[in-house]
């Protein structure tokens, strides 16, 4: 076996660097989450979708309501548009004030494109199924694959 040149070596580094911080992440957002959790039990937030959000993505929850508009950014907006207006029952301009002061209209197209993706894409509705796991365990009313086919056609 050939020892590793030190560009791979160095890729390597950055992988394990980048793993631990996202196991960080996680943790401190289930922490945050189960904080906010223990202070209003029979409650969920917005705050309490976004660290839940945040653990399932593994992205900063100060990344997912910022202003940039990365495509790695997309998927947890639409899950918190989804949820928050689905589950919730919030108005598409709360939350798009909670994601950084995004317009209702956007909102409404993330909402929309959450749903298509809950159809399409199996690692999506797995981490939409994890958010609420996390938010209502078994207590969610209906499954999102049936959310997710409401009004299409």
């Amino acid at each position: 076996m050939r020892p590793k040149t030190p560009a791979a070596l160095a890729a390597s580094a950055r992988e394990k660097l980048a793993a631990a911080r996202r196991e960080k992440l996680v943790a401190g957002a289930q922490s945050r989450l189960a904080a906010a959790r223990a202070s209003l039990p029979n409650r969920v937030t917005k705050q309490m979708l976004g660290c839940a959000a945040e653990a399932a993505f593994a992205v900063p929850l100060e990344d997912i309501a910022g202003p940039r508009r990365f495509t790695a950014l997309q998927p947890p907006r639409r899950a918190i548009a989804l949820l928050a207006h689905e589950r919730l029952k919030r108005s598409f301009a709360d939350i798009g004030h909670f994601l950084g002061g995004r317009d209702h209209s956007t909102i409404a197209h993330a909402r929309d494109q959450a749903k298509r993706l809950l159809a399409e894409d199996p690692g999506f509705a797995a981490r939409c199924a994890a958010i609420e796991a996390m938010l209502w365990g078994s207590d969610a009313k209906e499954p999102l694959s049936r959310v997710a086919g409401e009004g299409q056609g």
